[in-house]
């Protein structure tokens, strides 16, 4: 019996490579944590071992997507009032969903707590979401479908337009524009130099933006008027009220295909 069958009739019929993104794990990242807490789910490791790392339900406003399933995470949590005789218990992390947060099963004391069921939510205010790792995969499939509007699930629905011929200068221009970070202002904003080696000019350059805590997101800075072969700085509010602006790093994002085109100003925007 194939467990997930549902999954990938589901995931086959979107015409598009990155609403549903599937990157193979090896073997060894459920070997580690069964090794000191037992076996884990059999639903649950099945799926990795058939899919691996899973982003399901790509956002139509940024690159990032409602569901994730993640290689097992072990985290320890002080232990809550009612089970201080229990002993410690360990939060083995599972995943994500947009609407309620981190996913894990719990353990202590050799085994997995009530049954294998799943957790959501908060440490300090956790819920039980569902029975098992299958049943939590597909409620939440199913509540992320309905967090599209019927406009945009049809446009989810039709295969994605190549490039035209202004887009495809533009992605050929995007790797010869060089950046770094110069220095933070007095106001927190950070200045940065850019120089433009293409031979066209640009109103924006999408950049990648990382935090110290692994946190991430992208920028498009402000690249109207710095033409071929100019160079200059330019000063950006980048994610000032999450980021430390003093620790923030900027680095290069893969070059777009037409599936990125909604998340570019570069191909919104005209000089």
């Amino acid at each position: 019996m194939n467990r997930y069958e549902w999954l990938q009739k589901e995931t086959a019929l979107i015409p598009r490579k990155k609403f549903f993104v599937f990157e193979p794990l090896p073997v060894s990242c459920l070997n580690e944590v069964e090794a000191q807490y037992g076996n884990l789910p059999p639903d649950y490791v099945e799926f990795i071992q058939k899919f691996g790392r899973a982003r399901l339900f790509q956002s139509t406003y940024n690159t990032g997507h409602k569901l994730l399933v993640l290689p097992p995470h072990v985290q320890v949590q002080t232990p809550t009032e009612n089970r201080r005789k229990a002993g410690d218990v360990v939060r083995i992390n599972l995943g994500y969903y947009t609407n309620s947060g981190d996913v894990w099963l719990e353990w202590s004391q050799g085994a997995l707590l009530y049954h294998g069921a799943v957790f959501v939510g908060l440490t300090v205010d956790r819920r039980k979401a569902a029975a098992s790792f299958e049943e939590w995969l597909k409620i939440s499939f199913l509540a992320c479908r309905k967090l599209y509007s019927k406009t945009e699930w049809d446009g989810i629905m039709k295969p994605v337009p190549p490039f035209d011929e202004r887009e495809q200068a533009v992605v050929a221009a995007m790797p010869n524009f060089s950046f770094r970070k110069v220095e933070v202002t007095p106001a927190r904003n950070v200045r940065v130099e850019i120089k433009n080696n293409s031979q066209l000019e640009l109103p924006h350059f999408t950049v990648g933006v990382r935090a110290k805590n692994g946190m991430e997101g992208a920028v498009a800075l402000r690249t109207g008027g710095i033409l071929p072969g100019m160079t200059r700085i330019i000063e950006e509010d980048l994610y000032r009220g999450c980021m430390d602006p003093h620790s923030v790093e900027l680095f290069r994002l893969p070059v777009p295909d037409p599936e990125d085109r909604p998340y570019y100003a570069e191909f919104r925007d005209r000089l």
